[in-house]
C-alpha cells in the first residue's frame, strides 16, 4: 500500500481480530477517510447461525478508531438483510469529492456584484475548513482576449454548438458572434489555470460594462466546457456547485427563490439553465434589455422529477450545507367524510395509498381515541392506488408467499439481484412509516368527525374517458396484461370500460360548497413507474378543485371496481417518456400515433385530471336539486370467501416450468425479468402448500344507503365486470362502489380472465377467483337491495 494515493480505505473486518493488528496497518493513513465494516455471519439451511464473530472485531476497534482520530465511518451488516455496500460506497464518493475540493480552484470576473453581501467569501476559512480557493481576476481581461478572437473562431462555435439550440425566432448575428466570442475568452481563462467553476460579474458587470446578458455564455461554459457556472460574483454558490458535480456527476442549477407557499416555493432562474436539467431541446430567445444590445435567454423547459435544493453557508466561521432532498410532483393526502343521520353514520377517509391492508385498518381502530364518539367499525378506510406513495409494514393481506416456493428451486449460489435499492435513511418506511399513517388517519377520522354540522349535499353523473382494460387478447385463447396488440394474433381487449363518474357534493346550509366526491373507474396509476412522489390524476383533480373553489373545499377521491383497467390505450399505444423497467411492458415496435400523450408521464396524468376536473366543475355549475333532509343506513359486514385453489397437475406443471428454465438459461443471479416470468409458477407451488390449511377466508365489506343513493365497498382490486353487475342489478337511484378498501387481498379476476391467464390473473395475483367473485356480487346486491326495499 506504501506510496500508494488513495480517496478512501475500507475497513472490512470478516471475524474476531486484535485491535492491535489492525492499528499497525492502518495508523499509517490515519489522515485519509475510513469506512470501518463489519461484515456478519449467516444462516444454514437446517437452521444453524454461522459466525465469525465480526461484530467483536469492529466493536472494539470502533472506539479505538475515535482515540486514535481517525476519519471513519462505522458501517455493520446484519444476518437475514442486504449487505450495506450502498453506505460504503456512499462514503467512498463522498471522500472522493472530499479530496478533490482540497486541490480545487475557482474563477471569479470581478467581485461582489451589486454590491451583494450574502455573495461573499472569506479566502482563509474556507481554504483551511473546506479546501477550495476562488480566484479574482479584472473584467478588462475578458474583454481584451475577446478582441483577439477571429471571426473564424467564433463561427465554430456558433456551427457546432449554438446550432444546437432552439431558437423561438431568430437571432441577431451579433448577438451569436458576441455570445460564441466571450465564450471563447473566459474558457481560455478556465483552462490556463485550471478552474472547475466560473462566477461573472453580472448586472454590474457584463451587462452595464460590457452590454451584453451573460446568459448564453454561461450555457456555453457549462454545457460545453463542462463548467460549474454562477451569476453574479455569488462564490458560495461556486463552491456548492462544485460539492454536487463532484457526488453526482451533475452541474446543478442555480435557482433564485421568488414566492414561498405553505407546502411549496417558486423558485426561478437568471436567464440560464444546465442542459443537464432541460426537458427536450435547449429552447432560447432573443430578448432586448433595456439599452442593452440584444441578448439570448435560455426558456427551455425544466425536468420534472426528484429535487435536491441545498446551499452552503458560513455562520461564525462554521460551513454548513443547507439541504432540502425530495420533491412531491403532487402531494399525498389523506381526506375523511363523516356523515351522521338519524341513529346512523358513515366515516369514509381516502388515502393516497396503492393500498389499504386489514392490518392498517385495524390499527387505526385501535388508535383511536376510546371515547371518540362513534362506534369505529363505522370507520372505512380507502386507497385510490397510486404507485407513487409510501409503502409501509404489512401492506397487503394476502397469505402465500411466493419467493420462498422461489428459492427452494433456485440454484445453489443463483441469487436474486434486486435493480432498485432504497436504503438511504431518509427514506420513511417500515414501522416507522406505519405509524406515521395511523397518526395521520386517525387525526384526519377525529378532525372530520368533531367538524361535522348540518348542511347540504347534491347527486350528480358525469362522463370522462379515463380507464381503458389492460388485459389484451389473442386467438390461441391466451391474454396479457399490458399485451402488445400490434400483433396478428391479437383478437381484442378482455373486457369494456366505464366512462361513467359517479359524483356527489356536500355544502353548508348557505349553499356554499364543502366538498366533492368522485367515483372513477380507474385506478390512479398513470405515474406507477416514475421515481417521485405524486398523488398521481387524482391529486391533480383535488388541486384544479381546490384552486377553483378554495383550498377548504375537501375531496373524495374513490376508485371504482377496476381491476382490470388503466388509463392507458393499449389500441392508439403512445410509449414512455421514460424508461420502464417492466418486462410486461415492452415493445418490440412503436408506432407513432395521434393519441393520448404518454399515460405514463406527467402530460398524460394532467390531462387524465383535467378531463376529470372538467366534469365535475360541468355538473357544479348544474347543480339545481340540494337535499336537506335524508335516510342513512350503514351495515359493517364480515363475508366469508372460498381460496381459489391449484390442482396437483397443475401444481407439477409448475415445478417442470421453473426446473425447465434453469436448465435453459446461462449461470448466474437472476433480477427482474426473471422475477416475471417465474412469478406464475412459484406462485402456483405457494398457493398449493397455502391451501393445505386454508380453503376460506373472510373479508370486511361496507355497505350503505344515504337517501337514493348505495354506497358499498370491497379489498379486492376488482374487475370491471363485477362492478357492472352490481351497478346494473342495483335498485339504488345511483351506486357508488369502492375497491382496495378495508383491506388488500390482490386482484379478483373474471372467469375468462383466468382461463387468458397472465399476471392479473394467475392464482398468485389474488386470494380468490371468479367463483368467490360471483360470491360477492351477490352479496353486495343482497345487502344493497334490502336497504331499498324496506321503503
Amino acid at each position: 500500500m506504501k506510496g500508494k494515493d488513495f480517496d478512501a480505505l475500507v475497513v472490512c473486518i470478516a471475524g474476531r481480530i486484535p485491535t492491535h493488528a489492525v492499528v499497525k496497518i492502518t495508523e499509517h493513513y490515519r489522515d485519509i477517510p475510513m469506512v470501518l465494516w463489519c461484515l456478519c455471519g449467516w444462516m444454514e439451511s437446517d437452521g444453524r447461525l454461522v459466525t465469525t464473530a465480526d461484530q467483536a472485531g469492529t466493536s472494539a476497534l470502533r472506539k479505538t478508531f475515535y482515540d486514535l482520530g481517525y476519519t471513519f465511518k462505522y458501517v455493520y451488516d446484519i444476518i437475514g438483510l442486504p449487505s450495506n455496500t450502498a453506505k460504503v460506497a456512499a462514503y467512498a464518493k463522498a471522500a472522493s469529492a472530499a479530496k478533490k475540493l482540497r486541490h480545487a480552484r475557482g474563477g471569479m470576473a470581478g467581485y461582489r456584484d451589486m454590491n451583494l453581501y450574502g455573495t461573499q467569501v472569506d479566502g482563509p476559512s474556507l481554504k483551511r475548513e473546506i479546501g477550495p480557493e476562488l480566484e479574482t481576476f479584472e473584467m478588462l481581461e475578458i474583454q481584451q482576449r475577446y478582441e483577439k478572437i477571429t471571426d473564424e473562431e467564433k463561427q465554430a462555435v456558433i456551427d457546432n454548438a449554438i446550432a444546437k439550440w432552439k431558437f423561438l425566432k431568430p437571432a441577431k448575428r451579433e448577438g451569436l458572434e458576441k455570445a460564441a466570442g466571450y465564450y471563447l475568452a473566459v474558457k481560455s481563462i478556465c483552462d490556463e489555470r485550471g478552474y472547475d467553476t466560473i462566477s461573472l460579474k453580472d448586472v454590474d458587470g457584463m451587462k452595464k460594462l460590457l452590454g451584453f446578458p451573460p446568459a448564453p455564455i454561461f450555457m456555453l461554459l457549462s454545457d460545453e466546457a463542462g463548467l460549474c457556472t454562477v451569476p453574479e460574483n455569488d462564490g458560495l454558490g461556486s463552491i456548492t456547485q462544485m460539492m454536487v458535480k463532484y457526488l453526482t456527476g451533475q452541474c446543478a442549477a442555480y435557482l433564485e427563490f421568488y414566492e414561498f407557499f405553505e407546502d411549496s416555493v417558486l423558485a426561478g432562474v437568471p436567464d440560464y439553465v444546465p442542459a443537464e436539467v432541460v426537458d427536450g431541446d435547449v429552447t432560447v430567445m432573443p430578448a432586448a434589455f433595456g439599452e442593452l444590445s440584444e441578448g439570448i435567454l435560455n426558456v427551455s423547459r425544466v425536468k420534472q422529477g426528484l429535487l435536491t435544493m441545498c446551499r452552503l453557508t458560513c455562520i461564525d466561521g462554521v460551513y454548513y450545507m443547507h439541504m432540502v432532498t425530495g420533491e412531491v410532483e403532487t402531494p399525498i393526502s389523506v381526506t375523511a367524510l363523516a356523515m351522521e343521520c338519524g341513529n346512523d353514520c358513515m366515516i369514509h377517509v381516502a388515502c393516497d395509498l396503492v393500498s389499504v391492508s386489514r392490518k392498517l385498518l385495524n390499527a387505526v381502530r385501535d388508535a383511536l381515541p376510546a371515547d371518540c364518539g362513534f362506534p369505529k367499525e363505522k370507520l372505512i378506510i380507502s386507497a385510490i392506488h397510486t404507485h407513487t406513495s409510501m409503502g409501509y409494514d404489512g401492506r397487503g393481506d394476502g397469505f402465500a408467499n411466493y419467493r420462498s416456493k422461489l428459492l427452494e428451486l433456485t440454484p445453489p449460489g443463483c441469487n436474486y439481484v434486486k435493480l432498485v435499492h432504497d436504503d438511504s435513511p431518509d427514506i420513511l418506511r417500515g414501522e416507522e412509516a406505519t405509524q406515521f399513517l395511523i397518526e395521520r388517519i386517525v387525526k384526519a377520522t377525529c378532525e372530520a368527525w368533531a367538524n361535522r354540522s348540518e348542511g347540504l349535499y347534491a347527486c350528480a353523473f358525469g362522463r370522462a374517458a379515463i380507464g381503458m382494460c389492460r388485459r389484451v387478447c389473442y386467438d390461441d385463447g391466451s391474454a396479457k396484461m399490458w399485451g402488445d396488440s400490434n400483433s396478428a394474433n391479437f383478437t381484442e381487449l378482455e373486457s369494456g370500460n366505464d366512462s361513467g363518474i359517479e359524483m356527489m357534493f356536500t355544502y353548508d346550509l348557505n349553499k356554499k360548497l364543502t366538498g366533492v366526491i368522485a367515483n372513477v373507474a380507474c385506478p390512479a396509476q398513470v405515474l406507477e413507474h416514475q421515481n417521485f412522489i405524486s398523488s398521481d390524476y387524482m391529486g391533480k383533480v383535488r388541486e384544479r378543485i381546490q384552486a377553483k373553489y378554495g383550498k377548504e373545499v375537501g375531496f373524495l377521491g374513490l376508485i371504482s371496481p377496476a381491476g382490470d383497467m388503466c388509463p392507458r390505450d393499449l389500441v392508439r399505444w403512445v410509449d414512455a417518456e421514460i424508461k420502464l423497467n417492466d418486462p410486461n411492458i415492452s415493445r418490440e415496435t412503436i408506432i407513432p400515433r395521434r393519441a393520448d400523450p404518454s399515460m405514463f408521464d406527467v402530460s398524460g396524468c394532467e390531462k387524465a385530471a383535467r378531463r376529470v376536473a372538467d366534469e365535475i366543475f360541468y355538473e357544479l355549475e348544474d347543480v339545481k336539486e340540494y337535499v336537506s333532509e335524508t335516510v342513512l343506513m350503514h351495515k359493517t359486514l364480515i363475508v366469508d370467501l372460498p381460496v381459489r385453489r391449484v390442482t396437483p397437475a397443475e401444481r407439477d406443471r409448475a415445478e417442470e416450468a421453473i426446473r425447465t428454465y434453469f436448465e435453459r438459461r446461462p449461470a448466474g443471479d437472476i433480477n427482474f425479468e426473471d422475477n416475471a416470468r417465474l412469478q406464475i409458477h412459484s406462485g402456483t407451488l405457494s398457493r398449493f402448500e397455502a391451501q393445505k390449511t386454508k380453503n376460506i377466508y373472510d373479508i370486511e365489506i361496507h355497505i350503505a344507503r344515504l337517501g337514493d343513493v348505495a354506497f358499498a365497498t370491497n379489498p379486492f382490486e376488482l374487475f370491471l365486470n363485477y362492478g357492472n353487475q352490481i351497478r346494473a342489478r342495483s335498485l339504488a337511484k345511483q351506486t357508488f362502489l369502492t375497491q382496495l378498501c378495508c383491506g388488500s387481498y390482490g386482484y379478483l379476476p373474471t372467469e375468462k380472465a383466468e382461463k387468458g391467464s397472465h399476471y392479473s390473473a394467475f392464482v398468485l395475483s389474488g386470494t380468490t377467483g371468479h367463483e368467490g367473485g360471483n360470491m360477492l356480487v351477490r352479496k353486495t346486491l343482497k345487502e344493497i337491495n334490502e336497504m331499498f326495499a324496506e321503503e
